[in-house]
This record gives structure tokens, sequence and C-alpha cells, in this order.
């Protein structure tokens, strides 16, 4: 890990988790943006915060702009979606929603007492398995942590990160994104 302060990184895997969701007025406020901002210039993103500071601001606008981004980019596009924040479409040939390895990543949250308050949700969606990561660090389960890393986020995740940053016409999203790399990420020794 980049990053080894544990009673932190619970808060930044949380942080992450928010940033990858549907922007909602009741989140996005301007203590978000400000611990999204200190949290971006500590990972040493200090240009990338500057360009975001505006964001500090609050502009109904700019909310606006970032909803019309996400739905875009995660939800529906045409001719499709362009990044969708779910690991099985990356990992598997034919780009299945709720494969094999989603099931995986279920399977491995009941084994940790995690479970999905609504079943119809996907397991394998980039928020929840942020959160997941929270939960672990926040018991401090590094092992545990660095094992669901390992094994059901890197493999897909850099694939999605690649899409995102060549397609999305908003910063936030780049950044966000650059984050999370910095944050899930095994350092090279």
């Amino acid at each position: 890990m980049n990053y080894q302060n544990s009673i932190e990184l619970d808060d930044i895997y949380k942080l992450l988790s928010l940033a990858v969701r549907y922007p909602e007025k009741d989140w996005f406020t301007s203590g978000f943006i400000t611990n999204f901002l200190s949290v971006l210039r500590e990972a040493g993103s200090g240009t990338e915060a500057d360009e975001l500071a505006e964001l500090t601001n609050y502009d109904p606008a700019t909310l606006e702009d970032l909803q019309v981004e996400y739905t875009r980019l995660f939800i529906n596009a045409v001719p499709g979606t362009i990044a969708p924040p779910f690991g099985s479409i990356y990992l598997h040939n034919d780009r299945s929603l709720y494969g094999p390895s989603t099931v995986k990543v279920k399977n491995f949250y009941r084994q940790h007492g995690f479970e999905l308050k609504n079943q119809a949700t996907i397991p394998d969606e980039l928020s929840l398995e942020l959160e997941f990561l929270g939960l672990l660090v926040s018991q401090e389960k590094f092992d545990d942590e660095e094992e669901f890393l390992a094994l059901y986020f890197r493999p897909w995740f850099k694939k999605f990160s690649n899409v995102v940053i060549n397609e999305t016409t908003q910063p936030f999203y780049r950044a966000v994104v650059r984050l999370i790399v910095f944050f899930t990420t095994k350092e090279e020794i």
C-alpha cells in the first residue's frame, strides 16, 4: 500500500466510495470537497487539487455538470455505457454483468461479515468495493484488504480507470480515479 495510516485510510476509502456515486447535494458538500482536495494534495496531486479548487464555491450548475458527466460515463451514453463501474464487465470477454467474478466478490464479502442490504445491488460495483475495503481497514484486516485488492479489485480497475481518464470531460472524475489508483496500487520495491 502507498498509504499506511489505517485510521485515515478507512476514511479515504469511504470518501472515494462517495466520490464514485451519483453526485447528490446531500453529500457533495463543501465539506466533502474540502476533504477530497486535502487527500488529493496529500497524495502528491497539488496541481490537480488547485485546478479543482473552484469546486469549493458551491454552484448548482457545477453539481449538474458532474451529474451529467456521471450519467454519460457510468450509466448510459450513445451507443452504450462508456465506463460501467462493475468489475465483471472488464473481466469477462462477453462484458457480462453479474458474471462468475461477481459471485466470488459476493462470497468474499460474506466470508468477512459483509452482507448487502439490497439483494438487487451488484456486489462488484466500484463504490461497494471501496466501501468494503474501508471496512476491512477499519477492522485492521490488512491481509484481507490486500487479498481483496489482488484477487478482485486490481484485475479490473486498471482497465476501468484507463477508460475514465481517457473519456471524461470532468477533471473531478480523472482525479477520483487517480486517487483510487494511488491508494489501491501495491508499491513496487
